[in-house]
This record gives structure tokens, C-alpha cells and sequence, in this order.
């Protein structure tokens, strides 16, 4: 990897679009859509078409801030969210969602009732970057690693699944039956009694 000191040093604005987000009432929603709606939190349901088709960051405008998603067919913004995404090949999407999720909200953010994303502050902001193609290797070794820990989390979830089923099976197939009681004595958690010094004074 490069020395971090000779990136390329521009402000947010030079180098993305900022998408404000648009209010999509949730009677408009499409289960089976295959765009996400996305507000401040999170993810809120699905769509059959993108505010912007482009690889998108998103991220909270009001209320949640610095929580950060990566959109990569587009997305549809809520008004509550905005969405990043590179005006050109200077900065890939990918790179702009890592560099984003280390980025200062609080710099940024409004401290009011409900705290809110000052938009002239962002992209008055000025991030570091590496060269393209450096860019490139960053990203795909991120996404490599991403790959083996999604598998290692599918095995570990279908070992315990089949841990559960072979379980149940032999649960279901006993032929002997008890009440939990019978198995053994419940013995409940209690406050000790004020009145027991040694169990208040402090130790020594």
C-alpha cells in the first residue's frame, strides 16, 4: 500500500453528488420490488423503482446520523436520508462507503432537539484518498474477506440448524414424558435482606 501521506486530499463536494432523499408514503411500498427503501435507520421496505439507479451510499439526514449503507443497484431514498454517490472514476462507490463509515458525523451534525446533517459542512469537508487503482486492490480484498466471513456464517447457521433438527427428532421420538418440576427444584434470584449486614458492607 502507498504512504497514506501522498493521497490525494479534495472536498466532498468536488467529488460526489449529494441525492436528497424523497418522502415515499409506505402505502407505495412493493413487497416484491427489488430496490430498497431506505430512511435515517436502516432499511424500510422494498420498491420497483430506484430514486437513483446509481451505486449509492446511504446515510441518516435526521434524527440517526452516521449510520451508513452501501446500495450498489441504487436504492430508493427516504426524506428523513440522503445518498452519496461519485461524480466520476476519481473514487470508486465501494471505496466511498469504506471512507464514509470512518468519516466525523459529529463534525457535521447540528446539535439541536433532534440532531440533523448540515449539508454546506459536508461537502465543505475535505477527505484523503488513494489512487485508482490502489482503490481497486482495497476494495476486492475487503470484498474477499466479506465472502469468507458470509460463508463461515452460512455453515455455522445450517451446523446449528441440523443440530436443532436431529434434536427435535429425538425429543419427539421418546417415548417417556415428565413435567419440568419433577426434574429438578426452581430456585429463584432474591434481594438479600438490609438487616444481614455482611451483605451490604462494602469489602475490605
Amino acid at each position: 500500500m502507498s504512504d497514506p501521506a501522498t493521497w490525494t486530499k479534495r472536498r466532498l463536494g468536488d467529488l460526489v453528488d449529494v441525492i436528497d432523499g424523497r418522502y415515499l408514503a409506505k402505502t407505495e411500498y412493493v413487497e416484491s420490488g427489488p430496490f430498497e427503501v431506505h430512511g435515517a435507520g436502516g432499511v424500510m421496505g422494498m420498491h420497483d423503482r430506484p430514486l437513483d439507479r446509481r451505486p449509492l451510499v446511504v446515510a441518516g439526514r435526521i434524527g440517526t446520523i452516521g449510520k451508513v449503507r452501501y446500495c450498489p443497484i441504487g436504492a430508493w431514498v427516504n426524506n428523513n436520508a440522503f445518498a452519496l454517490t461519485p461524480k466520476n472514476r476519481e473514487l470508486m462507490p465501494k471505496m466511498l462507503y469504506l471512507l464514509m463509515e470512518q468519516f466525523d458525523w459529529a463534525s457535521v451534525t447540528g446539535r439541536t432537539a433532534q440532531p440533523f446533517v448540515r449539508k454546506s459542512d459536508l461537502t465543505g469537508t475535505a477527505i484523503t484518498f488513494p489512487p485508482y487503482a490502489e482503490q481497486r486492490r482495497m476494495v476486492d480484498l475487503i470484498d474477499a474477506v466479506d465472502e469468507v466471513r458470509s460463508a463461515a456464517a452460512a455453515s455455522s447457521a445450517a451446523a446449528r440448524q441440523s443440530w436443532l433438527s436431529l434434536a427435535t427428532s429425538c425429543w419427539t421420538q421418546s417415548s417417556e414424558r415428565a413435567s419440568i418440576g419433577s426434574l429438578g427444584n426452581t430456585v429463584t434470584g432474591s434481594t438479600p435482606s438490609t438487616a444481614v449486614e455482611r451483605f451490604w458492607r462494602p469489602s475490605e
